[in-house]
């Protein structure tokens, strides 16, 4: 989930004079330079909607005069940035589209009210775009998720025929945090076994709060983006710990935690499903 905006961000202070599109002490770029620029960061941030790309296609509307272009740019930066992980900080960019915005309007009037309708629509697009995802699959084994949180390409197509236990969580959900390692104990039971997977499935919408959470909390079983896998299996509340058989058939599911027995019951679901002989599909008969 997307972290809001805080009221101390969007009331960053301005600076004590507004400066120009141009300040003295700032070069001018070339003519050629900055299409060049702004179609570089128009495709980054088609690619992967950023902070850092988004900021930049607002200093390149600044150097344009483009007002209009450079505030919805900076806003969208300001929905995206979360200061944790990268560069870009909401209060810099709070001076920034400032800046731009006063010299548009006159004043500080109205800001507030546009960046959260910003805030509001960047979140959307993200949910949206989270939604297409693996949109029409419908088997485990042909999913295709990212790695965690790099978002390199992570196949599910050698889980065919074995067993998967999946543990959805966020970032802000605490259950989640504290289901962590019972969840790895029951993993370790399983080390060296070749047809049960255990994975760690992401949700948050806003996926720039992974990698500073994973930095600290330095999990031991593979994290992914769920990529609409909680879609799939129907996971509407967090933590939530399914386990799938040979079949692609759910055969264990806890929601919550503090369940007494959660890693035994867990640990046995897990070790059934893995003891169940994979059925083999009848040989095709051919018609004389």
């Amino acid at each position: 989930m997307r972290q809001h905006p805080s009221l101390e961000a969007l009331r960053a202070p301005r600076c004590r004079h507004d400066a120009p599109f141009r300040r003295p002490n700032q070069r001018s770029a070339s003519p050629r330079a900055v299409p060049a620029a702004q179609k570089e960061f128009a495709a980054s941030y088609a690619t992967l909607a950023t902070a850092g790309a988004a900021e930049k296609l607002g200093e390149v509307a600044e150097l344009n005069r483009d007002a209009a272009e450079a505030i919805k740019q900076y806003a969208q930066a300001f929905a995206l940035a979360d200061g944790s992980n990268n560069s870009v900080t909401r209060r810099d960019v709070r001076r920034k589209i400032g800046n731009v915005w006063r010299q548009a309007h006159g004043s500080d009037d109205g800001l507030g009210e546009y960046l959260l309708r910003s805030y509001d629509d960047v979140t959307q697009a993200a949910a949206a775009q989270g939604e297409k995802k693996n949109a029409g699959v419908h088997e485990i084994s042909e999913f295709m998720l990212r790695k965690a949180p790099e978002g390199t390409p992570y196949p599910l197509a050698s889980t065919k025929g074995a067993v998967v236990v999946v543990n959805f969580w966020a970032t802000w959900c605490g259950p989640c945090r504290a289901l962590e390692p019972q969840f790895e104990r029951v993993a370790a039971q399983f080390k060296g076994e070749r047809k049960i997977s255990f994975l760690e499935a992401d949700v948050d919408e806003d996926e720039s709060l992974v990698a500073p959470y994973l930095e600290e909390v330095k999990p031991k079983i593979p994290i992914v983006f769920a990529d609409g896998l909680d879609r799939l299996l129907a996971v509407n509340s967090l933590p939530t710990v399914v386990v799938i058989d040979r079949e692609g058939k759910i055969v264990y599911r806890a929601q919550g935690f503090g369940e007494d027995g959660f890693e035994r019951d867990l640990a046995t679901a897990a070790k059934r499903a893995l003891d169940e002989p994979a059925k083999i599909p009848p040989p095709a008969t051919s018609t004389p």
